[in-house]
Parts: C-alpha cells; sequence; structure tokens
C-alpha cells in the first residue's frame, strides 16, 4: 500500500515540472528552469556525479548515518536516500537557490529529508560566502570578485556531535582543506571526497590527504585523481 502512495505522489509531483527524469527508481527534475543544460545533457548521459555515485555505491550501507556537504543539486543525496533511508541522512548546502532545488527533488521522491541550508565551517556563527550563478562555483574562496554574502555555518565539529555520521561525503569547493585538516573525526568510518586541488593547489590536498591518514584513514579506492573513498577500521 505503501508503494503504491508513493507512486501516486510521484506521478502527480512529476506533473508540475516540465520535465522529470526516472532511472533506478529514484526521479529528478531536468527543467531547465532550474538546472542548466549542461547538467541535463551530463545526467542523459550517466556522467553527471559519475565518480561520486559509483563510490556511493560501493561505500555506504543500509546501516550507515549519512552527512553530505555540498549537495548542489541533490542528485548525490538521492542516491544515498536510496540506500540508507531518508531518516539516515542530513544535508548541507549554503547555497538558498540549491536547497530548493534539493528539497523539491526529496518532495518528489516522497522522502523527508533534513537538508540545512549552512555551511560547514571551523566555527559556529555567519561566514562570508561567495554565491555565483552557476551552482558549481559558489564558495567561500571568491575566484570571481564576487560580492561577499553572510550566510549562516556551523562547525564540523558540532555537525559530529549532534549528527553523528558514520560517512561522510563532502564537496566543498575547496574548503574541505579547513572542515577537515586537524580534526578526529569522532564516528565516522568513511569519507568520500572531492578534492579541489585547481582551487587550493596540489600541496594543501597532500597535506589533507596525511591528516587524514594520521587520523587513520586509508584511501580504499579513488574514482578519479580528485574523487576518493577513504575509510577506518
Amino acid at each position: 500500500m505503501l508503494s503504491l502512495f508513493r507512486r501516486i505522489h510521484t506521478s502527480f509531483m512529476k506533473r508540475q515540472y516540465s520535465d522529470v527524469l526516472t532511472r533506478n527508481g529514484i526521479s529528478f527534475i531536468i527543467d531547465s528552469s532550474l538546472i542548466t543544460k549542461d547538467i541535463q545533457k551530463a545526467i542523459f548521459t550517466g556522467q553527471y556525479e559519475a565518480e561520486e555515485l559509483s563510490l556511493v555505491r560501493q561505500a555506504i550501507q543500509t546501516n550507515d548515518v549519512v552527512v553530505e556537504i555540498g549537495a548542489c543539486t541533490g542528485y548525490v543525496s538521492l542516491h544515498c536516500a536510496a540506500i540508507v533511508g531518508p531518516e539516515r541522512i542530513t544535508v548541507f548546502e549554503p547555497n538558498p537557490i540549491a536547497v530548493q532545488l534539493i528539497n523539491k527533488n526529496f518532495k518528489l521522491n516522497d522522502w523527508d529529508v533534513n537538508v540545512e541550508n549552512k555551511a560547514v565551517s571551523t566555527f559556529n556563527g555567519e561566514m562570508e560566502f561567495f554565491f555565483d550563478k552557476n551552482l558549481f562555483s559558489s564558495s567561500y574562496i571568491n575566484r570571481k570578485g564576487l560580492p561577499a554574502t553572510k550566510i549562516e555555518c556551523i562547525s564540523y565539529q558540532s555537525v559530529l556531535s549532534q549528527y553523528k555520521p558514520t560517512a561522510l561525503i563532502i564537496d566543498a569547493e575547496g574548503a574541505e582543506i579547513d572542515i577537515l585538516a586537524n580534526s578526529e573525526h569522532e564516528g565516522v568510518k568513511k569519507i568520500i571526497i572531492e578534492l579541489h586541488p585547481h582551487i587550493i593547489g596540489d600541496a594543501k590536498i597532500s597535506f589533507l590527504i596525511e591528516e587524514l591518514k594520521k587520523a587513520g584513514f586509508e584511501i580504499v579506492k579513488s574514482a578519479s585523481e580528485k574523487v576518493k573513498w577513504l575509510e577506518r577500521t
């Protein structure tokens, strides 16, 4: 009965958008008024977030508690929710436009997921953030001379103590060095990370990997030079 209700609900929600793609039981809004044609094309060809998803499918298990830092469109979050259940994932995304799309995608799939419109940082409070029309280029690092906007942020340590994740997925557009360095990562057993050497440089990436190794993590698999799965026992 619940499965039938979900199918009816999803069918109703699809009518609200001009384009919805359903693949492997997951529906995703591909309406051109909400996402770019480049992302649409990448989704259709299976290239969008393909490296992260390949590691998610291998690393994330049904008993994991997942925190995603930097969810953008929510595409990876949807696949995590399909594995662990919507009640076992928390999503952090600082861009309010992206958060609207993420929430619409979860609602489309009839999933109630905790989505926090906050940046994850080294402290609690407010921080400067630089929003770009391109969702993928918004960052706390001002690469394009954009005006600064104050946004709410939560410390990584607060995230760990509050949500107690066993698995962390992070794509933070260069902020990964500040968020993850100098932490014991209490309770976290696995990390799927997209690194950004073109933003913060190879030296900082090498430093971060060494810091994670000091905390007991080892690289299990690399989907590419930038996308890695680390784990500790």
